[in-house]
């Protein structure tokens, strides 16, 4: 430092010009949610204390920006940039989100400018249209897409990649998975021994939540809940052509995204109450016997079961009939029937038909063999 005394008496102070070495972080999330404040501190050597330091952004098309700086030590400083800032270069990288923005110092409040300059990466926040399943259960480990996220361009995709990113679900922190290349979303692990219940979803870059202040609340929604439970199905065995309405008994059953799952088909069930769903039972090969499951989240997880028999479903032979015997009887009478396919069920009924092929009457079916049975005819 030098001084000098003009003529009139007036002193002059003459300081060296700071040197920029170092500025962290040197990533700069704009337009996030929750942003109040964001600190970035520098090294400059040959920095002394000034009452009049301040911290000058160049961004975009604007003239340099002056903000509250803080003397830390020497060659040390600190330059923070207010809620009120970071919306205000929000704006500005709004249309093309990848960029810099320069940092300088004044030690004269700004009426001169340090030569030096740090640049600082300027990254969009990510933005969520929906998170997809936003329902699992405690499990964890289910790949979570960031619906929304495929926009992000592979410059700030490869920024990403090295820095410490993670998904918060309310105050627990998984992996952030981001993808090889642009145009894919992000996804998140889901977290395990969560309990049941509303959780809050956030991406954390450190302490910072950087998703987009655009963000919907119900957008983040996400749910903990149990896994679902079968206790039994109604019926275990049916055609092979399918189409029988099927209902499965258990527990933790959902209305969202509810599917059932028979062997490696799966197809939508229809919740009638929460421990009743109803399944359409799709086509399958005659002797074929599979499993059948639920899932609450559009098949990401499903469901445990009371055992193995419990809930394995068997295909069977479509039902011919041949010829009854006699043609024509009196009410209440035994009629035989001759076929194939016939099987020894306990809730195996004969139907009766009008002209209009409506069923009108029912009477239990006794079974004799694979190609006989015997029915009563209505009253």
């Amino acid at each position: 430092i030098e001084h000098s005394r003009a003529s009139n008496g007036v002193a002059f102070e003459f300081v060296h010009d700071p040197m920029i070495s170092l500025v962290e972080p040197s990533i700069f999330f704009v337009g996030v949610r929750d942003f109040h404040e964001q600190t970035f501190l520098l090294n400059a050597p040959g920095l002394e204390f000034s009452q009049h330091l301040t911290c000058h952004l160049v961004y975009g098309v604007n003239p340099d920006v002056s903000f509250r700086a803080e003397f830390v030590a020497n060659g040390k400083a600190a330059c923070h940039v207010s809620k009120l800032l970071a919306q205000r270069i929000a704006r500005e990288h709004s249309k093309s989100t990848f960029g810099t923005i320069s940092l300088r110092l004044s030690v004269n409040g700004g009426f001169d400018l340090g030569e030096s300059r740090a640049d600082i990466k300027v990254i969009a926040p990510i933005f969520v249209q929906s998170l997809h399943p936003r329902t699992v259960s405690s499990v964890g480990g289910v790949l979570i897409e960031i619906v929304g996220s495929n926009t992000i361009p592979e410059e700030e995709l490869e920024i990403l990649r090295g820095l410490d990113v993670k998904c918060v679900f309310s105050s627990l922190e998984t992996t952030l998975v981001i993808p090889d290349e642009a145009g894919t979303s992000l996804h998140c692990i889901s977290p395990t021994s969560m309990s049941a219940g509303t959780k809050k979803f956030s991406i954390h870059h450190e302490d910072l939540s950087i998703l987009d202040f655009r963000v919907q609340e119900e957008a983040i929604a996400f749910e903990i809940a149990p896994t679902p439970f079968i206790v039994r199905l109604e019926q275990n065995a049916g055609d092979r052509r399918g189409g029988m309405k099927l209902l499965i008994h258990g527990l933790y059953f959902s209305a969202h995204s509810s599917k059932c799952k028979f062997g490696d088909l799966m197809i939508p069930g229809i919740l009638l109450t929460p421990s009743i769903l109803e399944c359409v039972v799709p086509p399958g090969q005659a002797g074929q016997s599979v499993q059948v499951q639920v899932s609450n989240n559009d098949g990401f997880e499903f469901s445990t079961c009371r055992s193995t028999e419990a809930c394995s479903f068997t295909y069977l032979e479509t039902i011919k009939l041949a010829e009854t015997f006699p043609a024509r009887s009196a009410p209440s009478s035994l009629i035989y029937i001759s076929g194939t396919g016939f099987r020894a069920e306990d809730a195996a009924l004969c139907q009766f038909l009008d002209n209009d092929l409506s069923v009108f009457a029912t009477s239990k079916l006794n079974w004799i063999n694979e190609t006989f049975v015997l029915c009563t005819t209505p009253a």
